[in-house]
């Protein structure tokens, strides 16, 4: 009788045993809900790689999403008069068309790239805009202050190069391209309007448009407190006053120039926020699109191909991954794709 017992208990035992490793294996599974970066490395070496420099915010409490890792490097961008990207955008009007620019020296002008290759698509130069110290760029609803309608690309003239006075915002009309018939061209736009605003910072690199045309900004570390995100107010659009913003929550867990903002974007839907920094890049999940509360808190790491010089971020057309671009000649445009 005892022998019996024993083997029923020991059944028992064996089958709890094994129920225990399969939870566990899901538990372990789920903790590796991250952005994955589309390279041709192992996922080991990618966790080396991310995990070297970034346990200082870790153990995120913003809900990292899941991205493949077969996607590999995208293209080069090889255009000559392409020397120094900061900032790119993704149309949702043309299927896998990228907007970039020059960092400060440049001219005023954009250009569209293909989003499958990186080869130069056309050239836009915008009629009335100057360029400073062009940083960032976001694509976005035009919004109510605008009779264009439609979606709109916003440029950034607010870096420190420009002694932190430039601070403009300006709006264009995404213009209407056959790019199958002009590709390599060169258009004029007009501008759709300028906001002008000064603050308490003194450089910014990261502009954010969300689902309803509102512009957020996002200043760099500076020596005595962490990066700031403000909402730049819809009325002062052409204006042509400075309208002064002194409303804005900062980012406490980014305290090194290692940590500085140098790009980021919301998701079309205005839920999900990326910011790039030279180390790293850095997501919030925002589902009530409260980007002051959501950014005040830990944001996840998302671990991805560091760059030379990295300044350019966006999500695509339909939130199904990002792009990331460096700052470089013939730099290499890499696209990280979301899985589920």
């Amino acid at each position: 009788m005892a022998d019996v017992i024993g083997k029923k208990v020991a059944v028992i035992l064996g089958v709890v045993l094994s129920l225990g490793v399969i939870v566990l294996t899901v538990v372990l599974c789920g903790a590796f809900f991250f952005f994955r970066p589309s390279s041709g490395q192992t996922g080991n070496q990618q966790l080396k790689q991310g995990s070297k420099n970034d346990s200082h915010i870790q153990n995120t409490t913003s809900g990292p999403i899941a991205v493949d890792t077969t996607q590999s490097v995208v293209g080069h961008v090889t255009f000559p008069l392409l020397t120094e990207t900061s900032g790119i955008c993704a149309s949702r009007r043309y299927k896998d068309v990228l907007y970039t620019h020059n960092d400060s020296g440049g001219l005023n002008r954009i250009f569209a790239l293909n989003g499958t290759s990186g080869d130069h698509l056309l050239t836009i130069y915008i009629e009335g805009a100057t360029h400073q110290d062009w940083e960032d760029i976001a694509y976005g609803p035009c919004g109510t202050s605008s009779s264009a309608g439609g979606y709109c690309i916003f440029v950034a003239d607010t870096g420190g190069n420009a002694g932190g006075l430039a601070n403009t915002i300006f709006r264009i009309a995404e213009p209407q391209v056959d790019f199958s018939l002009n590709i390599g061209s060169e258009l004029n736009v007009p501008l759709d309007s300028t906001l002008k605003f000064s603050w308490d910072q003194y450089d910014c690199e990261t502009i954010m448009v969300d689902e309803q045309g509102e512009v957020y900004v996002i200043s760099k570390v500076m020596s005595w407190n962490q990066p700031k995100l403000a909402h730049l107010p819809r009325h002062a659009w052409g204006t042509n006053q400075r309208v002064n913003v002194s409303m804005g929550v900062f980012l406490p867990e980014l305290t090194s120039n290692r940590d500085n903002p140098t790009a980021g974007d919301i998701s079309p839907d205005g839920t999900e926020v990326l910011l790039k920094t030279y180390q790293q890049v850095l997501y919030w999940h925002v589902p009530d699109r409260d980007y002051f509360r959501h950014m005040a808190r830990r944001p996840a790491v998302l671990l991805y191909i560091r760059e030379r010089q990295g300044e350019a971020v966006c999500w695509d057309a339909a939130s199904t991954g990002y792009y990331t671009l460096g700052e470089d000649v013939n730099a290499t445009l890499y696209y990280y794709r979301r899985v589920g």
